[in-house]
């Protein structure tokens, strides 16, 4: 579907919704954006209602006895987060984002994507960090491909090369 001169997934999604749902079933983020949308984007001026999603990320629409209610869970998190960082020898930051590979080492499971974009990741994303682990295997080319990425990437990590305390790879099985 083209809109404004190029294929636009978004605008094949509203006329679709315009189509098929006679214009209802649309939903955005937040109540803000969705009046935003309707108001500045002509592919949305035929369609009924666009609802918007309360984002617990808006305060100005945030449920705040609802949020408070969830407190206990994000400490909970934040805990377990450091509890994983302090274990395999991450910096302790809260504000990080932890990203976890748990699972063996195979193309089954992409650890080789993962060892293509890991250097881009944490060099792109300073407040990233990559916490990679579980089983190694010989029987699969990708893995090890994934295996010899991932260790260069971490020796450099270890010897403060780059990516200090950010990144943590190991192919062996958690006890």
């Amino acid at each position: 579907m083209v809109y404004d001169g190029s294929f636009n997934m978004l605008y094949a999604g509203a006329r679709y919704v315009a189509m098929a749902q006679r214009g209802r079933g649309l939903a955005s983020v937040s109540p803000r954006y969705a009046e935003e949308a309707q108001l500045r984007h002509q592919m949305f001026w035929g369609l009924g209602e666009i609802r918007g999603i309360n984002n617990p990320k808006d305060r100005d629409h945030r449920n705040e006895e609802l949020y408070n209610q969830h407190q206990p869970l994000w400490a909970t998190k934040r805990d377990a987060k450091r509890a994983a960082q302090e274990r395999f020898g991450l910096r302790i930051n809260d504000d990080a984002r932890l990203l976890v590979f748990l699972g063996r080492w195979v193309k089954q499971k992409g650890v080789d994507l993962i060892a293509d974009c890991a250097e881009w990741m944490l060099a792109s994303y300073p407040n990233l960090q990559l916490l990679i682990l579980g089983p190694e295997t010989n029987d699969d080319s990708f893995g090890v491909y994934a295996h010899q990425c991932l260790k260069r990437l971490a020796s450099q990590a270890k010897a403060g090369q780059r990516f200090d305390g950010r990144l943590h790879v190991s192919g062996e099985t958690l006890s």
